[in-house]
């Protein structure tokens, strides 16, 4: 287990500051995030912030003496510290000296997953750390490495204009990179609006969780944590009949062993759906014919199920699917009982028809291969996400490098 920091914290309540309290339970919680250990809390109430030290020199000298006493290797206060306050306190408490606005970037540093996220929070620590800087190292070593060429923890001390220097051209090469990556952002948004609605496929082995996941993004089951969050609405707010009237009016389902109605031929079973509607006979067939022609199935219309093949009962239920006009599709291993062949075909099918009717598919299939047929595959272990692949970049450095070897 990695040991944690102790810390002490202090609090000055200005003029008694009726959320004083409250702010101090914060500064604790924010510490606790940042892998402190809050080993005491020292508070003192003033009328008058002290321009030196913030506390006045006596009132310090007592939170060094606590801090030695109590083991604290860093000083937290519960205000935002001038750069003159934080290199006086630190010369006389001879410990690091942070404020809450230290933290808060930290914390921010530490859950910033998007290269544009950590670029806009590396960028206003430096920022925020610039003015503040006093020679020692240490400020520089804070910033993990590798950032830019700074200097790692240990590295020694370095000269203060130097210090200065180097983190006013890291900033200017983030303020660069952040608007490339903006540039980039913006053209990828306008190429996802050209392509269309993308096509998403979650894989992975048996029991992975692959099938837990569609059920409850369908509002078949609901999640015990977390959020479902489908074209602004919350799935998991919802009760059972606000779900079955989403479901109703947005959903589509694609199923692995078909669900066909023995009974009906191919046309009934794909306006079965449009009769829960209470959609008029002679519109529903209009509808049904028209997706079985979708699917190229103009010559089965009145077959049933036990007339036709895997793959055309399978085309019968993307059709089913459609029928309804859904705004998102969700298939569930929908070749699962197809042969390899059959399954090439009904997949180019699904993903022809999908995009030209300008559907969402969420497709959960066990057969990576099967999977290149979506925009993104999301690769699933043990009931987590482990790995993201876009197709749609992978596809477009494909072309890219080809087009370089034919110039070659």
């Amino acid at each position: 287990m990695e040991e944690r920091t102790k810390a002490l914290l202090v609090g000055v309540n200005l003029n008694n500051d009726p959320e004083f309290e409250t702010a101090l339970k914060e500064l604790e919680s924010l510490a606790e995030a940042c892998n402190m250990e809050v080993v005491g809390v020292e508070t003192q109430n003033v009328s008058q912030i002290n321009t030196g030290v913030y506390v006045g020199t006596g009132r310090v000298e007592e939170i060094k003496a606590v801090a030695h006493m109590m083991g604290a290797e860093v000083i937290i206060f519960d205000n935002t510290l001038s750069p003159m306050q934080l290199r006086n306190l630190k010369d006389i408490i001879e410990r690091p000296v942070f404020d809450r606005t230290h933290l808060i970037l930290q914390i921010f540093s530490s859950r910033a997953r998007t290269r544009e996220a950590q670029i806009q929070v590396e960028t206003a620590r430096l920022q925020y750390e610039l003015p503040r800087l006093t020679g020692m190292g240490e400020i520089l070593s804070r910033q993990g490495g590798g950032s830019g060429g700074l200097s790692n923890k240990g590295a020694g001390e370095k000269k203060l204009e130097l210090d200065k220097r180097k983190i006013r051209h890291r900033i200017s090469e983030l303020k660069k990179e952040l608007r490339e990556v903006e540039k980039n952002r913006e053209t990828q948004r306008k190429r996802r609006l050209v392509q269309g609605i993308p096509q998403v496929a979650l894989v992975g082995y048996t029991n992975a969780g692959k099938s837990t996941l569609l059920n409850m993004l369908a509002g078949l089951e609901k999640p015990t944590k977390g959020e479902v969050i489908i074209n602004g609405v919350h799935m998991e707010k919802l009760n059972e009949d606000g779900l079955v009237k989403f479901r109703r009016e947005n959903v589509g389902f694609i199923f692995q062993s078909f669900h066909l109605i023995g009974t009906m031929n191919a046309v009934e079973n794909v306006a079965l759906p449009l009769s829960f509607r209470g959609v008029p006979k002679s519109k529903r067939m209009k509808i049904a014919n028209e997706m079985l022609d979708l699917v190229n199935l103009k010559k089965h219309k009145k077959h049933l199920p036990n007339q036709m093949s895997g793959g055309q009962q399978q085309r019968v239920g993307v059709a089913r699917a459609l029928v309804v006009d859904p705004k998102i599709i969700f298939a569930d291993e929908p070749t699962g009982n197809l042969d390899s062949h059959t399954s090439e075909e009904v997949m180019r099918l699904m993903q022809k028809v999908v995009k030209e009717q300008k559907k969402t598919l969420v497709m959960v299939t066990h057969d990576n291969h099967l999977a290149e047929y979506a925009d993104r595959v999301f690769h699933i272990i043990d009931g987590e996400i482990v790995k993201i692949v876009d197709n749609r970049e992978q596809g477009k450095e494909k072309s890219e490098e080809s087009g370089k070897e034919r110039k070659q």
